[in-house]
């Protein structure tokens, strides 16, 4: 039997170790931070695919615990956020499995933020000095960062508002607790203001301390209260009044509010309640006088006369610097059973100090005093859940039978020998909110948990849209990512190409979450974006990320140089990259270019020619080097020497227009030449220096001309490499050249028979005109008359004929140009 009992025992022993021979390989590590930033905890070696738990131990507060799950490597990971890592000091993470504790445990330290000129103050022993040079006043100021953490080691500097006032300390910094003493004398009477400056950063504190030096009577607004003077400081090393940290005041002038040792506490309550309705109570530490007292940074206890009343953080509410001495519990107060209650608070280390509220409380199924409550664990009540069913847990009397309404039916239990009890509800997939509900099966409303409500969504939460920063990127430069999703988000988090990275929330833009990071190199990536809801609902949305390639240098010292025709770049190599050839890109506009051209070889300089004399040109040019280019370049420009002929036409005329001409030898004249033909002028005509435009007149319409534009300089020399052509055909209503026409009368000769010897004119010709003698003209008048009549119709049929041949041809060269 004895054996029996060893071996037992070494089997429960033996059971009892399993949990740390498990994860003896098991590690956790914690990163240093800033109050206020968070940081990352890790966990290295655990069991695979394990639920753990990571407890956090804080130096001021209750522990916090957070659930994590490993990997397949036995690994997980944590981020603390910036409101678990307020308060600076020693933290301490250990590693618990269903309330086991591991053995696996890590220290990490939270350092204070910068300094804080808000929350930043200074203490008085007393506000009157005597002006004898040796009675002194004792001040103390007090650094603290926005959290109201203590900043030790930092050089202070308080200023006087009078050049002859004595400051002096024992201290070159402030202490662990971030206070430095100071010590003031004076020979001289009047008010005496005072402010503090943080050596470091040259940060001027808002809070400004006044000490009157001289009587209390002469004092500037009477005498001053008994409570203000000569006391010791509540929580200080050395003990003294305080002079309340007044924020956001000028620096002289201004009247200082002052508070005395914490006296009681005032409570701020709702007079009237209802049962189980969740209320903000307001808990301030004040002196005698009603002052609130800033240092106060003990301890209160809470109770009720509500043996069931909820009781914030176990009944224990810890003041820290950074309350100021006062502290608002938001939902903190909730009362189970109605009737007239009176809510308690005293110091923890004295219960002379205490303040109390009375509330009335109403409602619920009785209102019958000391009616006993149904207290829920779980679900909480305004939680969400993301399946349609939920186990509603917590505590009432023993053997009880339970019944939860609210649910797509009522669902039944019973609580167990300690008055626990779990109870599965089945929820409607119709609605998302559900107001539940725990009674006693009996119905008569002697255990009620009161109503409660939770919310069914398992719908994903939706992405709108996720967009990068530049959107095309070059490698290793900063990326944006910007991520639009629906509110209520409680994890969002890209994975590039290593593990996911949580992206950050921007302030007062509800649903916008941004990332920055440095772009991978060049190539297309993929980026999953995943965001969760506090229903545990999730969703994904993948992205391609294309990441260019750095460009090259940019080519310096671009150089443009006009030729006739054709323009010369020059430049400056480029020997920090290795390159392949350059890129010259050729445009009329420094907005777009038309054209470009390679120079596939190293060279420094190259001509473009074919260009349009008269003609501004734009020119860059670019190194190249397989598929990189230059991202940077320089634009310049250059005139085409020549001349640009502009041509337009007109009425039997053509209008010419032609542009400056810059040469090295000023001009005498233009010649300008033209015919009908091409590289054929017939006509030639010699015009002004000063001309820029002429108009060439008495031409045919329809008529194409060719014209060649030549400047001629002061030494009479023709300049041929620099002349212009251009053609153009005058249109109008004027003469043109066209096919014969008809004759517009009768031609026809009549034969007229004489019967007398008088000649009779026609009977249809000149009836109105005298008739002629009989006797007529002579016969050789006649001949005359007739051969001259034959001579004006042979020049006539002449000269049509010649000028029929001449449209034909004019008209054969016209379609021969135009199908060239």
């Amino acid at each position: 039997m004895i054996f029996m009992q060893r071996q037992l025992s070494a089997i429960v022993v033996l059971t009892m170790l399993l949990p740390h021979i498990a994860y003896a390989a098991a590690s956790i590590r914690a990163d240093d931070s800033v109050a206020g930033l968070g940081t990352d905890i890790a966990i290295v070696g655990a069991e695979q695919r394990t639920e753990l738990t990571i407890v956090v131990t804080p130096p001021l507060g209750a522990e916090m615990t957070f659930p994590v799950q490993t990997d397949d490597e036995g690994n997980a990971a944590l981020q603390l956020k910036g409101r678990d890592t307020e308060i600076a000091g020693l933290y301490r993470a250990s590693l618990e499995q269903k309330g086991t504790d591991l053995g696996t445990s890590t220290t990490f330290e939270v350092l204070p933020d910068s300094i804080s000129p808000l929350t930043s103050s200074i203490q008085l022993s007393s506000d009157v000095l005597m002006p004898t040079g040796t009675d002194t006043v004792d001040i103390v100021v007090i650094l603290r960062d926005q959290f109201g953490n203590p900043l030790p080691s930092r050089p202070l500097k308080l200023i006087s508002s009078r050049a002859g006032d004595r400051i002096s300390s024992p201290q070159s910094e402030t202490d662990e607790g971030g206070m430095q003493n100071f010590s003031l004398s004076t020979k001289e009477e009047g008010t005496i203001f005072l402010r503090a400056i943080d050596l470091l950063s040259g940060t001027l504190i808002d809070a400004e301390a006044v000490v009157y030096a001289g009587t209390l009577g002469r004092a500037v607004g009477g005498p001053q209260s008994a409570t203000a003077g000569n006391r010791q400081l509540y929580g200080a090393q050395n003990g003294s009044n305080v002079a309340a940290n007044v924020l956001g005041r000028n620096l002289y002038g201004q009247v200082t509010t002052q508070f005395g040792l914490v006296d009681h506490f005032e409570i701020v309550a709702p007079a009237e309640l209802e049962v189980n309705e969740d209320a903000t109570i307001r808990i301030t530490a004040v002196d005698r006088n009603g002052n609130r007292v800033e240092d106060y940074t003990g301890t209160v206890n809470l109770s009720s006369t509500d043996p069931l009343a909820f009781l914030p953080v176990s009944g224990e509410v810890p003041f820290e610097p950074r309350n100021l001495g006062e502290k608002v519990l938001t939902l903190g107060l909730r009362f189970r059973t109605a009737d007239e209650h009176i809510r308690y608070a005293e110091d923890s280390q004295n219960s002379d100090i205490n303040g109390q509220a009375y509330v009335t409380v109403t409602g619920g199924d009785s209102n019958t005093s000391g009616a006993k409550k149904i207290l829920i664990s779980s679900p909480t009540a305004g939680s969400t859940v993301n399946i349609p069913q939920v186990t509603v847990a917590g505590t009432s009397e023993p053997f009880v039978n339970l019944i939860v309404t609210g649910g797509r039916g009522d669902a039944e239990g019973d609580t167990d020998i300690n008055g626990a009890f779990s109870i599965p509800v089945p929820l409607r997939t119709d609605q998302t909110e559900h107001v539940l509900r725990v009674k006693d099966k009996d119905g008569l409303g002697r255990l009620d948990s009161g109503e409660f409500t939770i919310y069914l969504d398992n719908q994903p939460p939706a992405i709108i849209d996720a967009t990068f920063s530049p959107e095309k990127p070059v490698e290793n430069t900063n990326v944006l990512l910007v991520v639009h999703t629906e509110e209520n988000i409680v994890e969002i988090t890209a994975q590039f190409a290593g593990a996911p990275t949580p992206l950050e929330s921007v302030p007062d833009q509800p649903g916008t979450y941004q990332h920055l990071f440095t772009a991978p190199a060049a190539g297309i990536h993929q980026v999953l974006v995943s965001v969760a809801d506090s229903a545990g609902n999730s969703a994904q949305h993948t992205m391609s990320l294309e990441v260019d390639q750095k460009g090259l240098p940019k080519v310096q010292n671009l150089q443009a140089l006009s030729e006739i025709n054709a323009v010369t770049l020059q430049w400056d190599p480029i020997v920090s990259e290795k390159i392949d050839a350059y890129r010259i890109y050729v445009g009329e506009s420094p907005m777009q270019f038309d054209f470009s051209l390679d120079t596939e070889m190293l060279t420094t300089a190259a001509q473009v020619a074919g260009l349009r004399p008269g003609t501004e040109y734009f020119f860059s040019v670019t190194a190249l080097e397989t598929n990189r280019e230059s991202a940077e370049f320089d634009i310049v420009s250059a005139m085409v020497k020549g001349i640009r002929l502009a041509v337009t036409p007109q009425d039997a005329s053509l209008l010419i227009d032609w542009s400056t001409l810059a040469t090295e030898a000023p001009l005498s004249s233009f010649i300008l030449e033209y015919g009908a033909e091409p590289e054929k002028f017939t006509e030639k005509r010699f015009l002004n220096s000063e001309l820029r435009n002429y108009t060439l007149r008495n031409l045919i319409n329809d008529v194409k001309y060719y014209l060649k534009l030549t400047p001629v300089d002061v030494t009479g020399q023709i300049i041929e490499d620099l002349s212009a052509t251009a053609e153009g055909t005058p249109n109008g209503q004027g003469f043109s050249i066209t096919p014969g026409d008809e004759v517009p009368f009768d031609t026809t000769i009549r034969t007229i028979t004489r019967t007398t010897t008088a000649t009779v004119a026609p009977p249809d010709v000149h009836r109105s005109a005298p008739h002629t003698a009989a006797t007529g003209l002579p016969t050789i008048a006649w001949w005359a008359l007739a051969g001259s009549a034959a001579a004006g119709l042979m020049f006539y049929w002449n000269r049509r004929r010649k000028l029929h041949a001449t449209a034909a041809f004019l008209q054969a060269m016209e379609s021969h140009y135009k199908r060239t």
